[in-house]
């Protein structure tokens, strides 16, 4: 097939160019979703650098950074592709649902960091334990994947991307290994502190947010926690102070946009009956948003020292 035949071929969809001279089937491409788009773009990519599949020795480039935490579905800062920052004030971090706006490729011969044509590499070590294939593609691995984030995050949102991976599978052993071996690479202390304070109970970087604020001001909680009544199970909480007997919720858009959720009167209607079981069982619940504990902590935290001091009292 020569250049005019290609080009005619791109223009009616027979096939999508995705790199000068690299291809795929537009069909395929049409038909897959944003996370396989983004393996196909990172295929081209790393086609266009001469990289093979099956290649013999340690792996030499890798997809990495955002490129890698979008494929493990990872809380991520900033998605250019998208009009608004997740860290809007109104805006809950999810995991995007977007591709990232370039590549990001992890090299383990280069000595300079590269941008060019969309596709960014960064040299880096990149020992075999390290990577792991998403079909053919070397993709770094989870561990290695969020170690590298929270290294490029400020503080919270490193624990965002800790929390998320140990509750992905990622055991703390492992990313402590992974910190291990960088030691020497920067800001790997942002990445200890976070690897140290993460709690892979999680199930939401809100909830994450919520235990971020009640630590900073001293108060411990526990994550995820069953609780029931003379009827049996009543629900898992967020967070639980046990000895105050004060749950805190935190009310988030996943719980509503999911489209597993169902109808959303449905939910809200679901939400406060659990809720009146829980203070008929004696519980006192406190809810919060996202946007309160990233806008207003005060206020959260003074209605929680109210609760606390009502649950002393009536203990």
């Amino acid at each position: 097939m020569n250049r005019d035949d290609r080009r005619e071929a791109v223009r009616v969809g027979v096939l999508h160019e995705l790199r000068r001279d690299v291809f795929t089937p537009g069909e395929y491409w049409q038909a897959s979703d944003e996370r396989e788009r983004h393996r196909i773009e990172i295929a081209g990519a790393l086609v266009a650098r001469r990289w093979r599949p099956g290649r013999a020795g340690p792996p030499l480039l890798a997809a990495g950074g955002t490129s890698a935490g979008f494929l493990h579905k990872l809380p991520l800062p900033d998605n250019p592709r998208t009009d608004n920052s997740v860290f809007a004030e109104a805006e809950e971090l999810r995991p995007w649902d977007r591709r990232p706006h370039h590549i990001h490729l992890v090299s383990a011969n280069r000595d300079r960091r590269t941008y060019r044509a969309g596709v960014e590499v960064r040299p880096a070590a990149l020992p075999p334990e390290h990577v792991a294939a998403q079909g053919v593609i070397p993709v770094c691995n989870l561990a290695r994947t969020a170690v590298d984030l929270m290294r490029d995050s400020t503080r919270i949102e490193a624990i965002f991307v800790a929390d998320a991976a140990m509750h992905f599978g990622a055991s703390r052993a492992e990313l402590q290994a992974v910190l291990d071996s960088c030691r020497q690479w920067p800001k790997t202390l942002t990445a200890r502190q976070a690897i140290a304070f993460a709690d892979g109970r999680a199930e939401s970087p809100a909830e994450s947010l919520a235990r971020v604020v009640c630590s900073d001001d001293g108060i411990e909680t526990e994550p995820q926690v069953d609780l029931y009544d003379a009827l049996g199970h009543i629900g898992r909480v967020d967070l639980l102070l046990r000895a105050f007997r004060v749950v805190i919720e935190v009310d988030g858009a996943v719980k509503y946009l999911d489209p597993w959720c169902g109808d959303v009167h449905r939910a809200i209607e679901q939400q406060e009956a659990r809720e009146k079981r829980l203070r008929d069982a004696g519980w006192i619940v406190v809810r919060t948003t996202w946007h309160e504990l990233m806008n207003n902590p005060e206020g959260f935290l003074s209605r929680l020292r109210a609760a606390m001091a009502l649950g002393l009292r009536s203990a």
